[in-house]
């Protein structure tokens, strides 16, 4: 955006990390989010199980808590983290193969406070901002009939204007890793996001949690691990003029004689603005136990390809291995943490490779054995580590709870999107160059009406404003939609990779769908001359975006909204007079940023003459998400 501020370096002070569980104090530039005082769950009297997340540091106060589930008991334990609880009348459980889109334990409702500013989970949102609207993604939450409660300005509500605030109230019934970030413009890459960890079983055991999960991201040109990093490792072309922090660092406990071997969790999430990343440890194997917010059946593999919005839990054995017989390992027991570049951009990266001298930007954290050790590590990388521009393998990747895709009611090879980037001489907005489109002849990018938004317009009947860029999907709950589409995140919904296509043109003739318990995510990257065909069903009423999560793109246009299931929508937020708390507070929350907005001054740098013609874009230049 034109006035987009730089928040990074205040941000990270504020939100920079939250998990359900709160962080260990030493970690002076990431904080939780702030509990009400009074909040429930501090005040509730625990009648049913209350119990420490497994594998935490009993260091954190963190606890989950089902006071309404009286007669039920905490079931996991480091020889079996598939269950999770357990009835002591009939031994009924709550565990790994329980369809958590239908039936889940009652928890309790988490209140937090979370502030952005300059320098049956509720979350109270706070605008510090100066010169910005924002509103804040639960990144892979199903929202399911809670469409209000997404965080998209523009489709589900208005920005937040500066000094105002909107409550977030949603329940959670995944569990696993995920972010949350702002959806407005580019805001989240320059720092407003952070981590949510929701508790629940693993398909494999483990002992303990490494706490926080570890966040690569990319932030110019450096590359980052839980906010630290060093750009004179990936360009010589910066002067360095501050001091560079130590590489983050995480420890094991190390082999005992006689005892078992211990097992660490550990929680990786990309959030970053154009990175795919390539993470490994040196000497250790990962087994992958979730794949976004799907439970698999565990895979071992020595490094894990995350892409823009994606997650994977992997566990990991404090036992390091040699890469052969005539290797050692490092005798100071440190081993480098390495987020590789995948080439995703282009055919080139600036790291071919571990056998690639090249390499070492890469080097962004440490795995010790000594927490007091400060050595740096001698360890290397695994050799013929693949930095190849792609998903996990798509045949390792199999849900614990199957998923069979039925016949899909929008055609056997359901709807084509088709990705284009367009340079027009007369654009619909200033950065629009990227679409995401049914129609070859006709550039659509999406733009979003900042004051305006989708929500408002659930009893629409007539057609549509061309750049929101909507896709009426009406059917029932019970229906499967099938779209060929690109790298993308898809809000509101789990869906299913039925294929995913590497060097083949997609011809709907030929295609060849996994129907049976095919691979979920809610992020998948397309494949370089390729294409991705996923499915979902369409249980969801609302407007749901659509879109790639290279920031650039969708900031450029490259996005589009699914109208699902409209009149059912329709009726859930109906508008006035029968409106009822939800449409109230949405424009509540309108009429204060339309007053803010309206005013120029609030957002106009004095003196500063806008560029164009259109007053409107002086101010959103972009696509608004």
């Amino acid at each position: 955006m034109y006035l987009v501020e730089r928040l990074w370096g205040a941000v990270t002070t504020i939100i920079s990390i939250v998990s359900l569980t709160p962080l260990p104090d030493e970690l002076d530039f990431q904080h939780p989010l702030a509990v009400f005082e009074g909040d429930t769950a501090s005040s509730v009297v625990a009648k049913g199980p209350r119990f420490h997340p497994p594998g935490a540091p009993r260091s954190d106060s963190f606890q989950c808590e089902y006071p309404d589930m009286v007669g039920w008991e905490p079931c996991s334990s480091k020889s079996n983290r598939k269950c999770w609880l357990r009835r002591t009348l009939d031994g009924k459980q709550f565990d790994i193969y329980t369809n958590y889109e239908k039936e889940t334990p009652i928890g309790i409702t988490r209140k937090y406070e979370l502030e952005l500013k300059d320098g049956s989970i509720e979350v109270n949102v706070t605008n510090k901002l100066a010169n910005n609207g924002t509103s804040i993604h639960w990144h892979g939450i199903r929202q399911n009939q809670t469409m209000h409660m997404d965080g998209v300005n523009g489709i589900t509500q208005c920005p937040i204007a500066p000094n105002d605030y909107f409550v977030y109230k949603f329940n959670v019934t995944q569990y696993g890793s995920s972010w949350y970030h702002s959806h407005y413009s580019v805001q989240y890459a320059d720092g407003a996001v952070g981590s949510m960890t929701l508790h629940g079983p693993s398909s494999l055991e483990y002992d303990a949690a490494i706490s926080p999960p570890l966040i690569t991201t990319d932030w110019d040109q450096d590359i980052l691990l839980n906010g630290r990093g060093n750009i004179t490792n990936y360009s010589n072309l910066t002067k360095n003029k501050t001091a560079i922090a130590n590489p983050y660092h995480i420890t094991f406990e190390g082999p005992v004689r006689g005892k078992p071997v211990k097992k660490y969790l550990i929680r990786v999430i990309n959030t970053s603005f154009d990175t795919t990343f390539v993470f490994s440890i040196d000497n250790h194997r990962l087994n992958v136990v979730s794949a976004d917010f799907v439970p698999i059946t565990p895979y071992k593999n020595t490094s894990l390809l995350v892409g823009i919005g994606q997650r994977c839990n992997v566990i990991v054995e404090a036992n390091p291995e040699v890469y052969n017989k005539t290797d050692s390992l490092p005798t100071e027991g440190n081993y480098w943490i390495r987020t590789y570049i995948a080439p995703c951009k282009s055919s080139n990266t600036d790291c071919n490779g571990p056998e690639d001298a090249s390499c070492g930007y890469e080097r962004t954290g440490v795995l010790r054995y000594d927490s007091s050790s400060t050595a740096v590590p001698s360890s290397h990388p695994w050799q013929n580590t693949s930095l190849r521009c792609s998903d996990e393998t798509y045949t390792d990747l199999h849900p614990i709870l199957p998923w069979t895709v039925s016949s899909p009611i929008n055609g056997a090879s359901g709807q084509r999107f088709n990705l284009s980037f367009q340079a027009s001489a007369k654009p619909p907005f200033p950065l629009a160059k990227w679409e995401l489109s049914m129609e070859e002849d006709v550039f659509t990018p999406i733009r979003i009406n900042y004051s305006d938004p989708t929500f408002f317009h659930l009893d629409n009947k007539g057609s549509w404003d061309p750049l929101w860029r909507i896709i009426p999907e009406d059917y029932t709950s019970q229906d499967w939609l099938i779209e060929c589409i690109l790298k993308t995140h898809l809000h509101g919904h789990d869906f299913a990779i039925l294929e995913q296509a590497y060097n083949k043109t997609y011809n709907s003739s030929n295609l060849s769908l996994e129907l049976d318990n095919p691979p979920r995510r809610d992020v998948v990257l397309m494949p370089r001359n390729g294409y991705v065909v996923i499915a979902f069903k369409a249980d969801n009423p609302g407007a749901w975006l659509v879109h790639c999560h290279i920031a650039f793109h969708i900031s450029e246009g490259l996005g589009l909204q699914i109208m699902e299931r409209q009149d059912d929508a329709d009726q859930l937020w109906p508008k006035p007079p029968k409106h009822g708390d939800a449409m109230e507070e949405a424009e509540r929350v309108c009429s204060n940023w339309k007053a803010w907005y309206g005013n120029d001054s609030n957002w106009s740098p004095p003196g500063v003459k806008c560029p164009y013609e259109n007053k409107e874009w002086c101010f959103q230049d972009d696509s608004g998400v």
